[in-house]
Protein backbone atom coordinates (compact mmCIF):
# COMPACT_ATOMS: atom_id res chain seq x y z
CA UNK A 1 0.00 0.00 0.00
CA UNK A 2 1.38 3.64 -0.54
CA UNK A 3 1.22 6.61 1.75
CA UNK A 4 -2.45 7.81 2.55
CA UNK A 5 -3.81 11.09 0.85
CA UNK A 6 -5.60 12.37 3.77
CA UNK A 7 -8.06 15.37 2.65
CA UNK A 8 -10.10 16.49 5.48
CA UNK A 9 -10.99 13.63 7.67
CA UNK A 10 -11.05 11.23 4.66
CA UNK A 11 -7.92 8.81 4.04
CA UNK A 12 -7.57 7.59 0.57
CA UNK A 13 -5.43 4.68 0.06
CA UNK A 14 -4.21 2.83 -3.46
CA UNK A 15 -3.64 -0.65 -3.24
CA UNK A 16 -1.03 -2.47 -5.90
CA UNK A 17 -1.80 -5.94 -6.38
CA UNK A 18 0.89 -6.70 -9.07
CA UNK A 19 2.30 -8.73 -6.09
CA UNK A 20 -0.92 -10.53 -5.60
CA UNK A 21 -0.60 -12.77 -8.39
CA UNK A 22 2.89 -14.19 -6.79
CA UNK A 23 1.57 -14.73 -3.47
CA UNK A 24 -1.71 -16.59 -5.37
CA UNK A 25 0.79 -18.62 -7.28
CA UNK A 26 2.73 -19.32 -3.88
CA UNK A 27 -0.40 -20.63 -2.06
CA UNK A 28 -2.14 -22.42 -4.68
CA UNK A 29 0.74 -24.96 -4.53
CA UNK A 30 0.02 -25.78 -0.68
CA UNK A 31 -3.42 -25.10 -2.00
CA UNK A 32 -3.08 -28.46 -4.31
CA UNK A 33 -0.60 -30.37 -1.74
CA UNK A 34 -2.69 -30.28 1.45
CA UNK A 35 -6.07 -31.01 -0.80
CA UNK A 36 -4.73 -33.77 -1.70
CA UNK A 37 -3.85 -35.29 1.30
CA UNK A 38 -6.84 -34.93 2.51
CA UNK A 39 -8.50 -35.96 -0.32
CA UNK A 40 -6.38 -39.17 -0.05
CA UNK A 41 -7.02 -39.04 4.41
CA UNK A 42 -11.09 -39.37 3.75
CA UNK A 43 -10.66 -42.06 1.26
CA UNK A 44 -8.37 -43.68 3.88
CA UNK A 45 -10.96 -43.24 6.52
CA UNK A 46 -13.65 -44.24 4.52
CA UNK A 47 -12.40 -47.91 3.60
CA UNK A 48 -11.37 -48.36 6.96
CA UNK A 49 -15.13 -47.34 8.38
CA UNK A 50 -16.63 -49.68 6.22
CA UNK A 51 -14.03 -52.31 6.87
CA UNK A 52 -15.08 -51.83 10.77
CA UNK A 53 -18.62 -52.16 9.96
CA UNK A 54 -18.19 -55.08 8.21
CA UNK A 55 -16.42 -56.78 10.43
CA UNK A 56 -18.61 -55.40 12.81
CA UNK A 57 -21.76 -56.66 11.24
CA UNK A 58 -19.84 -60.29 11.84
CA UNK A 59 -19.29 -60.42 15.42
CA UNK A 60 -21.67 -61.35 17.55
CA UNK A 61 -22.65 -59.65 20.99
CA UNK A 62 -21.58 -56.44 19.25
CA UNK A 63 -20.01 -54.55 22.27
CA UNK A 64 -18.20 -51.42 22.36
CA UNK A 65 -14.97 -51.70 23.92
CA UNK A 66 -13.60 -48.83 26.72
CA UNK A 67 -10.99 -46.96 25.57
CA UNK A 68 -9.30 -46.83 29.12
CA UNK A 69 -5.88 -48.15 30.40
CA UNK A 70 -5.92 -50.60 32.84
CA UNK A 71 -4.13 -49.76 36.13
Amino acid sequence: MSIPFQHARERLYEAKLEKLGEVYQWIEQYHQLWAGSLHALKNLTKQEELQFQSAGATCTGNRKHSTRQKR
